[in-house]
């Protein structure tokens, strides 16, 4: 189930029960990046569903999809610029853009809602971290990163 709003968060618990244990947050729906029906999504709102998210049993979590929108905004601007625009999807969400990990990784720490971080770049230290939680805890779906 995706989540955006203060009331699907209300939803959860229903969900949950309905037998839905995968919850997922889209940290890039902000601005532009909306495409209608969807609304946008904040910290707040994402934070306060992890808080839902941890009160239920296991295998309820919470799913990330991370990028950091502004940095794409402004990858777009640039690459609009050039006449013509050759737009690919990597010029403008380059797998740097998806270390906004640190964001969903500070909030799952405050709440420990069980997570899943989709397409996270396989850098090293990231993974040393995460090796230290709890095994329930966190899981990872990694990107190969060639040049770390």
């Amino acid at each position: 189930m995706a989540i955006f709003t203060d009331e699907q968060i209300k939803e959860i618990p229903r969900m949950a029960e309905l037998g839905v244990s995968s919850f997922k947050f889209f940290l890039p729906y902000r601005g532009s990046e909306v495409v209608a029906p969807l609304t946008g999504i904040d910290d707040g709102t994402i934070f306060m569903g992890f808080k839902e998210i941890a009160k239920l049993k296991p295998p309820a979590r919470a799913l990330v999809h991370c990028e950091n929108v502004e940095i794409v905004f402004k990858l777009k601007e640039e690459y609009m610029a050039n006449e013509p625009p050759e737009l690919q999807w990597d010029d403008v969400r380059p797998l740097f853009v998806k270390l906004t990990v640190s964001v969903a990784f500070l909030l799952f720490q405050k709440t420990q809602a069980a997570l899943y971080m989709l397409y996270i770049p396989a850098h090293k230290r990231l993974l040393r971290k995460w090796r230290m939680l709890k095994p329930r805890a966190l899981m990872c779906r990694l990107k190969p990163v060639y040049n770390t």
